[in-house]
């Protein structure tokens, strides 16, 4: 896979340098897809917009490769058709650890980006919703997105800072010299795809164009499947003792919350303490399974 990879970089068909790139992260994508692990954290990636659309597809094609433990997910590429998108959405908001904004001076003032933007950081800390910024400056930002700490892409030190902070926030975080070495070894790429996205108008990609009918039934739809998650569908997960196995326990919270280790420390340490809230009872005994089997104590209540 690792050859693959480097054959990949080498551009055998001397392809110009912004096609290539293009070419690159769709090829690139299915091989480190293969990497990714089951438990890795979900990071949430919204957008608006076509150019903002391409930044968020090279950040889904291009987290993986740097850290390995991340699960990018964004709307268009990770919602089977059929499904219903609203429904899925709202539980991938729920459900992410982690959360990156892909703002450019054409989609600032986007409801539906700033609905998203908002829906994180109602469930995530601040600290974990994450503009990166496409041709604009961080005082350029302006609306709810401006009380973000903002991430310029073109910016390989910002983006250093970035992609840092995400690791530290997995179960099992790369060191520093691996992680910048992995980080400068694909930089050069993705930075070559997002020269590219920068310098093509916003109108380049023109977006599918749907019936306004069919739009608006799409929307229903979901409405009535969220209104179907009652309350008392909503279960906590609920550590009553870590036992002799502290250790355990804390990787295991930090993994199903992807907060940081003094955190989940301080949260095992506090037993009994509910761990997540507002699951499925089905995911809520999927997490208590896990913590019994280190040896802990826990169950499930009603949120």
């Amino acid at each position: 896979m690792i050859d693959s990879i480097a054959k990949l970089r080498s551009n055998p068909k001397g392809v110009a340098p912004q096609r290539w790139a293009a070419y690159y992260y769709s090829a690139i994508f299915v091989r480190v897809r293969e990497w990714i692990p089951e438990d890795a954290m979900e990071v949430f990636i919204s957008w608006s917009g076509s150019r903002s659309n391409q930044l968020a597809r090279a950040l889904r094609d291009w987290l993986p490769e740097v850290i390995q433990q991340v699960n990018p997910w964004m709307s268009t590429e990770d919602i089977a058709k059929g499904q219903r998108w609203l429904a899925e959405i709202g539980t991938r908001l729920q459900k992410g650890s982690q959360g990156i904004i892909c703002v450019t001076a054409e989609n600032m003032a986007s409801p539906w980006l700033n609905f998203e933007a908002g829906a994180l950081a109602k469930s995530l800390t601040e600290a974990r919703v994450r503009p990166i910024l496409l041709n604009i400056e961080p005082a350029d930002v302006t609306g709810p997105i401006a009380q973000f700490q903002a991430t310029i892409s073109t910016d390989s030190e910002d983006m250093l800072r970035l992609i840092s902070s995400i690791n530290e926030t997995c179960a099992t975080p790369l060191s520093a010299g691996r992680l910048q070495k992995a980080f400068h070894r694909s930089w050069v790429e993705f930075s070559a795809a997002v020269d590219a996205i920068s310098k093509s108008p916003e109108s380049s990609i023109a977006p599918e164009i749907r019936d306004t009918d069919d739009v608006l039934r799409e929307v229903l739809e979901g409405v009535r499947e969220l209104l179907r998650v009652r309350p008392q569908d909503a279960y906590s997960v609920v550590l009553e003792s870590y036992a002799k196995n502290k250790i355990q326990a804390i990787r295991i919270a930090r993994q199903v919350t992807g907060i940081g280790l003094k955190e989940a420390k301080d949260l095992v340490e506090s037993a009994p303490a509910a761990v997540l809230d507002n699951v499925s009872r089905e995911e809520a005994e999927r997490i208590a399974a896990a913590f019994e089997a280190e040896g802990c104590i826990a169950g499930i209540r009603l949120t």
